[in-house]
């Protein structure tokens, strides 16, 4: 088991991974910031995966292959990620992210592909300037986006609690429901 505190930042640089070898699958619980900050190709950590802290992808792609603690039922629960310009972030093979609860940044052509399918944010969406998101569905917003990028969902509804920010483009048809 690996332990990131709180304010520690654990860097990968040139493609490294974070494996496991024989036995069982360890966990690394992150308080901290995972960062990669080099290598244009795919780091991995194939390892079990508790993200109370922050991932940042600031080069290549990182692949969190094994079990991410805040993924369940389809629902990001908790944890930040903030994908970068010309990056990208992926969960496990097969891994749809329909709801939304933590907090997710991109940035420029910056792509998380697990969130193609969003219906649902409860958490905060940044689309931060140059970014383009076209989930393939409907959205439903009781948390926070933040377009400052372009938003292109089949339609978004805000509902109660709901905020809409930024001054970015959304194409797609608006509306709210009160209550």
């Amino acid at each position: 088991t690996v332990n990131l505190q709180s304010g520690a930042e654990w860097v990968l640089q040139n493609n490294a991974s974070l494996m496991h070898g024989a036995g069982a699958v360890s966990t690394f619980n992150n308080a901290g910031t995972i960062r990669k900050s080099s290598g244009t190709g795919s780091s991995i950590i194939a390892l079990v995966f508790n993200n109370l802290g922050s991932i940042a992808v600031g080069s290549g792609t990182l692949s969190l292959a094994s079990n991410l603690v805040q993924y369940a039922g389809n629902v990001l629960t908790g944890g930040e990620y903030t994908v970068g310009d010309g990056t990208s972030l992926t969960l496990q093979s097969g891994s749809e992210i329909l709801v939304n609860q933590a907090r997710v940044t991109l940035i420029g052509t910056g792509s998380f592909s697990n969130l193609a399918g969003l219906t649902s944010n409860q958490g905060t969406l940044v689309l931060d300037t140059g970014s383009l998101f076209q989930p393939s569905t409907s959205v439903t917003n009781s948390g926070l986006v933040v377009v400052n990028g372009t938003f292109s969902p089949t339609s978004l509804t805000l509902v109660a609690g709901g905020k809409l920010q930024g001054s970015g483009i959304i194409h797609a048809p608006v509306s709210a429901q009160s209550g």
